[in-house]
């Protein structure tokens, strides 16, 4: 159709088999870690989300079940014009 002319390239987009969202669900980051036996994870963030206490919530969940987490908090939120 007319739309589809303009695109330049194929997308392909593959969702993660369970996505958890809602009140508590940062809390659980640890559980669900630990069920996919996950040792050491690598947090990419922002410093807005570190400086409200996110990046905090997740690393005690982690923490809660002996995972250990690298954080980089350079990352940008997108889009970067909103």
């Amino acid at each position: 159709t007319e739309n589809f002319k303009n695109m330049r390239t194929t997308w392909t987009y593959e969702a993660p088999g369970r996505i958890v969202f809602g009140p508590g669900a940062v809390e659980q980051v640890g559980l669900w870690a630990a069920r996919l036996a996950w040792r050491k994870i690598f947090i990419v963030t922002d410093k807005e989300l570190v400086r409200v206490g996110a990046a905090e919530r997740v690393n005690d969940s982690l923490a809660e079940y002996g995972i250990r987490a690298s954080e980089y908090d350079g990352g940008r939120p997108e889009p970067l014009f909103a």
